[in-house]
């Protein structure tokens, strides 16, 4: 399997696109997180 090669506006466009999928990412895990360990407290 050959890679492709990247130039570094590519990896720069990736990097960016990685960046932004995290911060939309983050909050919702957290928010899940969150919510999944208060419907567990809540079954006690």
């Amino acid at each position: 399997m050959k890679r492709e090669f990247l130039t570094p506006e590519e990896i720069e466009d990736r990097r960016e696109r990685n960046k932004k999928a995290m911060m939309i990412l983050f909050p919702v895990l957290a928010v899940l997180f969150g919510g999944g360990i208060t419907y567990l407290i809540n079954l006690m």
